[in-house]
């Protein structure tokens, strides 16, 4: 039978990776620093490579190391949620979930969701993480969150996904730039004459609003680098052009009153709410009750 290395080890390398000091890592493992050592030199006399050089005060892995660092990460996330799923088989809807969530989304649903989770499971352990959507399907790929919160329309096709609800977009312009003419609801065609806002590139909002709407050749549209719909709502304030908002904003109060709000005819603009998950992933049962909650 091959020896394999013991989860132990994996952490104490994982660790290395993390702190670049031998004393740190062993401080974040709660051993002493010569038994982190021991337990590194063991895993590389098993391995029968070096994973770390020494020769610096700041440690660094080897090429190998790295190599072996990636593996180790993936037994360790997969044995974490064997501890993970054997704890939820006693006591369902309990521990840790890691859940990522977009910034488009995250202020201003996340607050009432709270209280709703809290309430139904008060042993869950949510654990948040806000990044951009692509960012949160890297990270469901590798382990490191179980599952997201973002908006379609997005290419998810290699995981599980479940919509939550419906959010309607409406047209924000400063209230001295509003046109006279403009009664709502508003065609679509609108936007191609109308100088538009969008956040920068890499946002799905900004995505759904260039593609979902069909904005046509004549739209004008600016693209500012910013990723806060916060500044995206000032700069429309401040008259430097109108912006679509989804309605999940302007329900929660995210819009100053000199900003005028336009509806638009059927069919509107909408983007879709949703959860999405790996699959056959060992909590999708805990995910899947989580979503019935929240729907």
């Amino acid at each position: 039978m091959t020896n394999l290395p013991s989860l132990r080890y994996l952490q104490y390398l994982s660790a290395l990776a993390h702190y670049k000091s031998f004393s740190r890592a062993a401080a974040a493992c709660f051993v002493t620093q010569s038994t982190l050592s021991s337990g590194i030199k063991e895993l590389e006399v098993l391995l029968g490579q070096p994973v770390a050089e020494r020769s610096s005060r700041v440690v660094r892995l080897t090429p190998f190391g790295q190599e072996i660092l990636k593996q180790s990460e993936k037994v360790l996330q997969e044995a974490a949620q064997l501890v993970q799923l054997a704890k939820r088989a006693a006591r369902p809807m309990s521990g840790p979930l890691r859940l990522g969530i977009i910034p488009t989304i995250a202020p201003y649903w996340l607050p009432s969701a709270l209280q709703t989770i809290k309430s139904s499971f008060p042993d869950l352990e949510l654990r948040l993480s806000e990044n951009m959507t692509h960012i949160l399907l890297q990270k469901l790929e590798t382990g490191q969150i179980d599952a997201a919160v973002i908006a379609f329309p997005y290419p998810t096709a290699a995981f599980e996904r479940r919509v939550l609800f419906r959010d309607p977009f409406v047209l924000a312009c400063a209230a001295q730039k509003a046109g006279e003419k403009w009664k709502e609801p508003l065609p679509l065609s609108i936007l191609e004459r109308t100088d538009l806002l969008v956040l920068e590139d890499g946002h799905c909002l900004r995505d759904h609003v260039l593609e979902f709407c069909k904005l046509g050749p004549r739209a004008a549209v600016q693209t500012f680098q910013i990723t806060s719909l916060l500044t995206l709502i000032e700069l429309v304030r401040q008259g430097y052009g109108a912006t679509l908002l989804p309605d999940m904003v302007v329900v929660r109060g995210g819009v100053p009153d000199d900003i005028r709000l336009f509806s638009f005819q059927s069919p509107a603009p909408f983007r879709e709410i949703g959860v999405i998950w790996r699959k056959q992933h060992p909590l999708a049962e805990d995910i899947t009750c989580l979503i019935e909650t929240l729907s």
